[in-house]
């Protein structure tokens, strides 16, 4: 009988997230940097990028680009 619920489908992203100049610096600098760059000298925009997923920060506290984030880079400005 359960099967016969219906699930909410979880909407697809209409379209591109918004980012500010710095938001996309930062996506941009998260992308072509090879080192590790700390949190603390990214400017993580309030969490608007964590928060979105496009960034996230590993166990010692260094940014790393998601594969959100990849993709919304390749989408262009």
């Amino acid at each position: 009988m359960l099967d016969l619920i219906a699930q909410p489908e979880r909407p697809a992203q209409a379209g591109k997230l918004r980012l500010n100049a710095d938001q996309w610096r930062t996506l941009e600098r998260l992308a072509t940097t090879p080192k590790e760059i700390e949190s603390r000298s990214v400017n993580l925009s309030s969490g608007r990028l964590t928060s979105n997923g496009l960034v996230a920060l590993d166990h010692r506290g260094f940014a790393y680009l998601t594969i959100l984030g990849l993709q919304r880079l390749n989408q262009g400005r």
